[in-house]
């Protein structure tokens, strides 16, 4: 990817302009109006994005051989009806999940 050079003279007259409105409009740059501190940022900022998790998640990124990903890919369609916004990643958690709480029912029954 290229990046575009930066036209100074156009950076330039922004500036000088951003500083004529502020001295024709102080008001707009009162201290006492504007969200400065994080906090007050993070108030007024529209959050984008999932919300935060209880329980962080980490990247795992996998290999699968073709097969698997075709039957999983033939089930999540046939999952899509119920929940058109379900995703393999979505049923790879489930699957994992499943797993992991069959070996722990196991694990108690020795």
């Amino acid at each position: 990817m290229t990046r575009r050079p930066v036209d100074l003279a156009t950076v330039c007259d922004v500036r000088r302009r951003l500083t004529e409105i502020a001295r024709e409009h102080p008001e707009a740059f009162a201290p006492e109006r504007l969200p400065t501190t994080p906090e007050a940022l993070a108030a007024v900022i529209k959050r984008v994005g999932r919300p935060p998790s209880p329980d962080p998640t980490i990247a795992v990124p996998t290999r699968l051989p073709r097969s698997m990903m075709q039957a999983l890919d033939a089930l999540l369609a046939t999952r899509r009806e119920q929940d058109p916004a379900l995703t393999r990643q979505d049923l790879l958690r489930e699957a994992v999940a499943r797993y992991l709480r069959a070996e722990r029912r196991k694990a108690g029954r020795r």
